[in-house]
C-alpha cells in the first residue's frame, strides 16, 4: 500500500516541483501515426492538439470536464478515434480527433477512477484494455462496456500495457509487482519476474515497472524501465538482467525504440534523457537544451525517428538530431477554452 500511495502522490505533487515557469507538465504525448504534424498532449487541465508540429496549439477539452489525463491512445486503423485515461474520472473517448469527448465507463466499478494505460488491439481495434489501480479491464466493443480481467493479477497497480507485435493475444503489463504476461487477451495472467524480484519478496512493495518496450524485429527481446533501473530479457526461458551502465538514476519513466535502427533506445528518467546505441548495454546522457529533467513521456516521429518529443514537468521539448540537442515547444498552458 505504501508503494501505491507514493505513486498516487507523485501524480499530484510532482508537477509542483521543478517546473519551468509558465509551461505545463506534460503527462502523455501522442504523435499521429501517419500525419506526424498532428500531435496530442495532455496536461493537468486539458488535452491539447497541434496540426503544425507545435507552432500553435488548441485546447481540446469539450466533454472532458477538466479531467486530468494520464494516458492517450489512438485507434490504429481509425485515427480519429482516441481514448484518454484519467485520474479520478476513468476513461473518455473521442471519435472526431479530440474535438469532443464522452465518458466511456460502463462496467467499471465505482472505485475504478485512475487509468494509467490504454492499449488498443492492433488488428481488432474494438478490443481495448486499460490499466487501473486495481488491475486491468477489457472492452470488446470499443469502450462501450468494460469487464474486469484480473485473474492471476490480483492486488497490483497496473501502470503500463503493451501488445506483442507478432501475437496479438499476448500482452505484457508493467505493475507495482513487476511484469505480468497473458497469452489469451487478459483472461489469465502469469507473473513474469524471474531475475527481477527475489522469491518471497512482497511484490506489491518490491519494484515498480513503469514502461515496457519490445524489439519490433526480435520480439522475444523485451525491455523494461523500473523504479530500480533498466532491465532486458530474451525469451520466455530467460530471465531479467539489469543494465544500468551509464545511467545516473534508477527511475525510468519511459522507453522507446527506434524502429529503423532497433539497436537504438531512448530512456526518459527523472534526470533527463538517456540514449543507448547498443541495445541497452550502455547509456549516454542526452539532455542538452532540456530546462526540466523530469521526463514523463517520449515519442518518436513515425516518419523520421531522429525527431523525438519529450514531455517533462516543465513543458514539451523536441529533438531533430537523435536527442543530441533539445528545443522547447511553447504555448501549452492553462488557457480559457
Amino acid at each position: 500500500m505504501v508503494f501505491r500511495l507514493v505513486l498516487i502522490l507523485c501524480v499530484f505533487l510532482a508537477p509542483l516541483a521543478g517546473c519551468t515557469r509558465g509551461e505545463s507538465t506534460i503527462f502523455s504525448l501522442l504523435v499521429h501515426p501517419q500525419k506526424s504534424h498532428i500531435i496530442y498532449v495532455s496536461t493537468r487541465d486539458s488535452v491539447y492538439k497541434t496540426k503544425d508540429r507545435g507552432e500553435t496549439w488548441k485546447r481540446m477539452d469539450q466533454g472532458l470536464e477538466g479531467a486530468h489525463t494520464l494516458s492517450l491512445a489512438i485507434n490504429p486503423l481509425f485515427h480519429s478515434t482516441i481514448y484518454a485515461g484519467t485520474f479520478a474520472t476513468a476513461v473518455y473517448k473521442s471519435q472526431d480527433g479530440a474535438q469532443h469527448w464522452i465518458p466511456a465507463n460502463i462496467g467499471l466499478k465505482g472505485h475504478v477512477s485512475v487509468v494509467n494505460a490504454v492499449a488498443i488491439h492492433p488488428l481488432e481495434p474494438e478490443t481495448v484494455l486499460i490499466g487501473t489501480t486495481i488491475g486491468p479491464y477489457r472492452s470488446t466493443d470499443s469502450g462501450g462496456e468494460w469487464f474486469e480481467i484480473v485473474h492471476g493479477m490480483e492486488s497490483v497497480y497496473t501502470v503500463d500495457l503493451i501488445f506483442d507485435p507478432v501475437d496479438s493475444k499476448t500482452l505484457y503489463a508493467g505493475t507495482t509487482g513487476g511484469v505480468y504476461k497473458t497469452t489469451d487477451l487478459g483472461n489469465h495472467w502469469g507473473i513474469f519476474n524471474e531475475g527481477l524480484i527475489e522469491e518471497g519478496t512482497d511484490t506489491a512493495m518490491a519494484l515498480g515497472v513503469n514502461t515496457i518496450a519490445i524489439d519490433p524485429l526480435e520480439t522475444d527481446r523485451i525491455y523494461i524501465g523500473t523504479t530500480q533501473g533498466f532491465y532486458v530479457r530474451d525469451g520466455d526461458r530467460g530471465s531479467w538482467t539489469r543494465k544500468n551502465q551509464g545511467l545516473d538514476t534508477k527511475f525510468i519513466s519511459r522507453l522507446v525504440i527506434d524502429p529503423s535502427q532497433t539497436n537504438i533506445l531512448y530512456a526518459g528518467t527523472d534526470r533527463g534523457i538517456y540514449k543507448s546505441a547498443d541495445r541497452g548495454e550502455t547509456w549516454q546522457p542526452m539532455s542538452e537544451g532540456l530546462t526540466n529533467l523530469v521526463v514523463r513521456c517520449l515519442s518518436l516521429d513515425p516518419g523520421n525517428p531522429r525527431t523525438i518529443y519529450a514531455g517533462t514537468q516543465g513543458g514539451l521539448f523536441r529533438s531533430t538530431d537523435g536527442a543530441r540537442s533539445w528545443q522547447p515547444i511553447t504555448g501549452i498552458r492553462h488557457t480559457p477554452a
